[in-house]
């Protein structure tokens, strides 16, 4: 699909896998095609799976209409560098269209039945929408940030311009940037912790922390560059290729700095972490940034794709 996509879930047994026509249950060992889960159409609003989570035996997913897909290309390049704009044709539309959807439902895995179905007027955005501790959180920039009970769908509280100006003031305005600098609009930009929700990325001006408990601002940090690993020591938030802003690792409820970290990103690529690390490409190589000892330790033969 060339997108960030939020649709593939490892369970011992079974791995789901989503599309643009259902989710497939795979046998995790073999690979086999065990089942596949296609919801009506009526309650959907189409067939593309655009968002999915699961907790225990629940399928939390966004579905919806059709999106704009990009034709195979093929050629013999021989320059540097990886033309986006010559590749694809949607990619660089001024307006982001993908991942959007007005039907969010939950899904018993097992016998396909459908739990709970919620619908929007305003469509959810796939890229901040995020699913922890019998929890949703569901977001359209500017319009409505809501957490929803995971078990039935019911709101547990909603938040819009009208009754929380200053949640969406803290907000600001929406950043359609995409670059090597910032990565791509089609990454997420809202995580989520038990107590917090964290909104960072290219599409925002800031790193803003909001309470899980009524949508409250908790503190918010100026520089608008930062991608976010969230481990049980702190926020790790590592900062983009320009100014002299080093990355920080913050306490995550109070956006105290506890360290400065002497890291940085290098391009488009994005952070992921381990049990005992962060790794992502920076300045010279790609960097295994050990939490243990906060030194960042150098994987120069491999880099990561975009």
């Amino acid at each position: 699909l060339m997108l960030h996509r939020n649709t593939m879930i490892a369970t011992p047994d079974i791995l789901y896998w989503a599309d643009d026509k259902s989710c497939k249950m795979l046998n995790t060992r073999t690979g086999d095609l065990v089942d596949e889960i296609i919801p009506p159409i009526e309650k959907a609003g189409g067939t593309f799976w655009k968002w999915m989570g699961m907790e225990g035996d629940l399928l939390v997913a966004l579905i919806g209409e059709q999106e704009k897909k990009d034709p195979v290309m093929r050629w013999r390049r021989q320059q540097h560098g990886w033309p986006w704009t010559a590749i694809s044709e949607g990619f660089n539309k001024e307006e982001h269209t993908w991942g959007f959807g007005k039907n969010l439902m939950a899904i018993d895995p097992k016998t396909k039945k459908i739990k709970w179905h919620v619908q929007e007027d305003i469509p959810m955005d796939a890229r901040a929408l995020t699913m922890k501790n019998g929890r949703v959180y569901v977001f359209h920039f500017g319009k409505y940030l809501k957490c929803l009970n995971a078990k039935s769908g019911k709101v547990i509280w909603s938040k819009t311009k009208e009754n929380s100006p200053e949640l969406f003031e803290a907000l600001g305005t929406y950043l359609p940037r995409q670059s090597w600098e910032t990565n791509w609009r089609t990454r997420n930009y809202m995580m989520c912790s038990d107590d917090a929700i964290y909104f960072a990325g290219p599409q925002m001006d800031k790193l803003l922390a909001v309470s899980t408990k009524d949508g409250s601002v908790l503190w918010q940090n100026p520089y608008n560059n930062f991608q976010l690993v969230l481990r049980d020591d702190g926020l790790y938030a590592i900062s983009g290729p320009w100014k002299n802003n080093v990355s920080k690792k913050f306490d995550p409820l109070t956006g105290e700095v506890l360290a400065e970290l002497p890291t940085g990103r290098r391009a488009c690529t994005r952070p992921s972490g381990t049990d005992d690390a962060i790794l992502f490409r920076a300045s010279g190589g790609t960097v295994r940034f050990d939490t243990g000892d906060e030194t960042p330790r150098w994987i120069s033969p491999m880099r990561p794709s975009c």
